[in-house]
């Protein structure tokens, strides 16, 4: 393998502010392991290396093109404002070479539009910025993606595991590595898999194999005009990318937990979930901590493959999650119920990482599952007319089915409702029964001016409960109550902990 790098006359050509129409302040770099990018004025240029790495070549100007060219087509449908054109740096008459001008084409260069670099994902992340809204926003842009996908065909079983394999033998091979570690992990994500082996195989010849993003972590997205756009999808190997759309999520949501954003994890999936209508779609959401495990693996590989300070140490932090990932699943259900403004979305995402191996629970919620039925984005604010006992019914009923789906599978579930009728208790805890799965009812209680002063407070929600139905809802008769009470007026981490007391996580 060869690691070459540009010619000096190219890097001298790039980073010269004259080099630019009307010239710049100056040109920034960014330097990956197979490209260059050059950053100046309101622009940027990706240039690709002339490296082997084995994994892949990029030793000749026809390869960098090809690849150039590719990622210019994956990444326009997601980010259009990002992604402008092909053009060359040339030689010119006198021997000088020019950007784009009118000579022999030397070097192929991607010409993106330039954005701040602090409004990657993974920098917002830092701050603390990756909340329930953008974790909403982020499934949406990623389910669109999956939508766009090209179909493929193949094994759903025998490529993950692949997958899998390669990236222990790869482990195992690094000097330091913890080889028991790698061995036992290994063995115990194949278990997994191997249990959904069925369901795998079944998702590929339905439609679930696709052309993906590839490389779906948050510095491969970046937020533009408030919203979320996904970029640099893997271009150079479509083996590689050709993955279940489930798999290309959850380098994304593993990323999310390895950062411990697991609440914001959850908020994504929830979001992810309800847009999916479909059986197998939703039992496909079993394979989310499997996939995750075997993420972090190959995240455990790379580090112990790059050997540089520090890289040790995340090595071990990527494998102990894949470890977590492995664990087997205790499939139950929790419903989660209480007036409006009570905290159950606060709750149920707070609680749904800790039933379960890393991603946790699913969490199904009423006010996302009620805003795919009529079609509209999860920001929209429905009128009165979609909040019928009929329309009502359709939403649990579309809640209660998806739950049955995922118990089935051998995901634990959370149902984010207000379930204020004994008769929608009793139909959710049927369902537990009917799965063979155990039940935890939560009625969280608060009182009038707590629930009045969160629901005038809240911003970016999906609830459309506002102060009118607040005191609509404080008429209701729920009848008797046989769920746990608690007493939500005391705030969420203590609404949290007495949750995590009810289910035994304590």
């Amino acid at each position: 393998m060869s690691g070459a790098d540009l010619d000096p006359a190219v890097l001298e050509l790039m980073g010269d502010p004259e080099t630019y129409s009307g010239g710049v302040d100056g040109v920034e770099r960014v330097e990956t392991h197979a490209a260059r990018v050059f950053l100046a004025g309101d622009r940027a240029y990706k240039i690709k290396k002339p490296v082997d790495l084995g994994f892949l070549d990029f030793s000749t100007v026809e390869a960098r093109r090809t690849a150039l060219v590719a990622e210019l087509a994956l990444n326009r449908p997601a980010a259009p404002q990002l992604y402008r054109r092909l053009i060359w740096i040339t030689r010119e008459d006198d021997g000088a070479l020019a950007l784009a001008g009118g000579g022999e084409p030397v070097e192929p260069v991607l010409e993106m539009t330039r954005f701040d670099q602090d409004l990657l994902l993974d920098r917002l992340a830092l701050k603390g910025e990756v909340d329930g809204a953008l974790a909403r926003d982020l499934a949406d842009a990623v389910f669109d993606s999956h939508e766009r996908a090209e179909v493929s065909t193949g094994s759903g079983a025998d490529r993950i595991r692949t997958v899998l394999f390669k990236a222990a033998e790869r482990c195992r091979r690094e000097q330091g590595a913890p080889v028991r570690r790698i061995d036992v992990v290994s063995k115990a994500l194949n278990l997994r898999l191997t249990e959904h082996g069925a369901l795998l195989d079944a998702r590929a010849r339905s439609g679930f194999l696709r052309r993906c993003h590839g490389d779906l972590h948050l510095k491969n997205i970046v937020l533009l005009d408030g919203r979320p756009v996904l970029f640099d999808a893997l271009e150079f190997d479509e083996a590689l990318a050709t993955i279940d759309t489930l798999y290309d999520l959850a380098f994304l949501i593993m990323d999310l937990v390895h950062r411990g954003l697991e609440r914001s994890a959850a908020a994504l999936i929830s979001q992810y979930a309800a847009r999916l209508d479909s059986q197998l779609a939703v039992e496909g959401l079993a394979l989310l901590p499997a996939f995750c495990g075997v993420r972090a693996l190959i995240k455990a590989m790379v580090c112990l493959e790059r050997g540089g300070h520090g890289d040790g140490e995340e090595a071990q932090a990527y494998l102990s999650l894949a470890e977590r990932c492995a664990q087997p699943v205790f499939t139950r259900l929790v419903g989660v119920g209480g007036l409006s403004g009570t905290g159950k979305s606060t709750l149920a995402e707070a609680l749904a990482p800790a039933l379960g191996p890393p991603p946790g629970a699913l969490v199904i919620r009423a006010d996302l599952e009620r805003k795919v039925l009529e079609g509209v984005s999860w920001r929209s604010q429905l009128p009165r007319s979609a909040y019928t006992r009929d329309a009502s019914r359709r939403v649990y009923d579309r809640q209660r089915e998806k739950a049955a789906w995922a118990l089935c599978a051998g995901l634990p579930v959370v149902m984010d409702a207000v379930h204020s009728r004994p008769e929608e208790r009793a139909a959710l805890e049927q369902v537990s029964a009917d799965a063979d799965a155990s039940f935890l009812g939560l009625w969280l209680d608060a009182g009038a001016q707590v629930i009045r002063a969160r629901v005038a407070s809240r911003r970016n929600d999906p609830s459309d409960a506002d102060l009118e139905v607040v005191d609509k809802q404080a008429d209701y008769d729920a009848g008797e109550i046989g769920w746990i009470r608690i007493n939500a007026s005391d705030g969420a981490e203590a609404v949290l902990s007495a949750a995590r007391r009810a289910a035994g996580l304590a």
